[in-house]
């Protein structure tokens, strides 16, 4: 869920629905071979239990804000996790190595 909701922040969003999160996920776990499948309920359990995210009820699922606060906290866990690859023009990135 990390990797995919970094993936996302590198794509200039604003705000994401937690089943869209799930999604890539999904991705992320076929690319490598993995049999996972996360619905997006356990994506969000995932998020709020492990890295303190809680998304917004809106009429199609939860929305997650990608707002500043939330990216740079995305990025110091992706480098907690060791899951961040650094994108170069990210702003995010290059604060979360200097801190971490």
């Amino acid at each position: 869920m990390l990797e995919a909701l970094l993936l996302l922040c590198h794509n200039s969003r604003s705000d994401v629905f937690v089943g869209e999160i799930a999604e890539v996920a999904n991705a992320i776990f076929e690319g490598r071979g993995d049999n996972i499948k996360l619905s997006a309920r356990a994506g969000g359990d995932i998020l709020r239990e492990q890295f303190g995210l809680v998304g917004r009820r809106r009429t199609y699922g939860f929305q997650l804000a990608l707002d500043l606060e939330t990216q740079r906290h995305v990025h110091r866990l992706g480098i907690a996790y060791h899951v961040l690859e650094p994108v170069d023009e990210c702003q995010h990135c290059r604060a979360a190595q200097t801190d971490g």
